[in-house]
């Protein structure tokens, strides 16, 4: 295998029959209930997504539109996406990522292995010992930028909704800046409750989608920058990627998590969500039979 064995030693559970059943062969982990093969890929990529997704999603994520906007999104972050690559953006676009590593430090045991849901191509990583990450995306293309960037970390193409890990497995999840894209929202929070163990840890960050920051930085920003290279309009792009705010991402975390701790950022001591430009929140998993109802 071309993985440090402790991290690979996790990916347990087959997303096709959802047995606890995957094993290691000689070049794939194999379920030994139905046989699914998780292969890599020749970047060092494991696949991990089922034939087929249970989960449908809206036809306007097939729109021109949509198609048009990711297009767009793929050439911006092959040259370099404004906001991670400027130092003056970088400051406030990693401000919630900062928040995560002073939280991760900060756990009374601290975890052997970290699983970031989301990861993109790997912004967290830079704060974290890569040796224990575990890096959990759909996009391939952001995973073989992580395998060149970060080569110690398991890159894994799967499903924030399935993911390829036993029940209780899981000492920290980490996800940055992506619960506000997930249509099945609670879909999502259930599978993270899942995976963690009792005592685990799910540490995420959400912009604070609405406030003053995050209008200007549109305004003076990513706005102009749409519309004059790719003619797309800011406000109708957010309306499909930001389909959650904070609050709806909070009171529906509410549903399956102890909320143990908020930081705002970037100006922690005014805990303001207009002002700041994400909340970074530790949780717990509460037990699967407690009784369901918002704060």
């Amino acid at each position: 295998m071309r993985q440090d064995h402790k991290l690979l030693s996790l990916v347990t559970r087959c997303v096709e029959c959802a047995g606890n059943t995957m094993t290691p062969g000689a070049d794939a982990l194999v379920c030994g209930a139905c046989g699914y093969r998780y292969e890599f890929s020749d970047d060092g990529v494991l696949r991990a997504l089922p034939r087929t997704s249970e989960l449908r999603v809206p036809a306007f994520y097939q729109s021109r539109f949509y198609r048009r906007w990711m297009s767009a999104w793929e050439d911006m972050v092959q040259k370099g996406w404004v906001i991670y690559e400027r130092p003056f953006y970088r400051f406030f676009s990693m401000s919630g990522h900062r928040k995560m590593r002073s939280l991760i430090a900060g756990l009374p045991h601290p975890p052997e292995v970290i699983v970031d849901i989301g990861c993109g191509d790997g912004q967290l990583f830079d704060l974290l010992d890569q040796r224990r990450c575990i890096g959990i995306d759909r996009n391939a293309a952001f995973l073989t930028r992580v395998k060149h960037r970060y080569p110690d970390v398991l890159a894994v193409q799967a499903d924030f909704n399935n993911l390829p890990f036993a029940p209780g497995s899981i000492a920290c999840c980490t996800s940055a800046h992506v619960l506000e894209h997930l249509y099945h929202l609670a879909e999502g929070l259930e599978e993270v409750r899942r995976v963690l163990a009792p005592a685990g840890a799910f540490i995420f960050s959400i912009p604070t989608e609405g406030g003053w920051g995050w209008e200007l930085g549109r305004l003076l920003v990513t706005g102009p920058r749409l519309r004059r290279n790719y003619r797309l309009n800011v406000h109708e792009v957010m309306a499909i990627e930001h389909i959650n705010d904070a609050r709806r991402v909070l009171q529906f975390a509410r549903f399956y998590f102890d909320i143990r701790m908020k930081k705002y950022a970037p100006l922690s001591f005014l805990p303001v969500m207009a002002i700041n430009s994400s909340i970074t929140v530790l949780a717990s998993p509460l037990a699967g039979d407690h009784e369901l109802r918002p704060e």
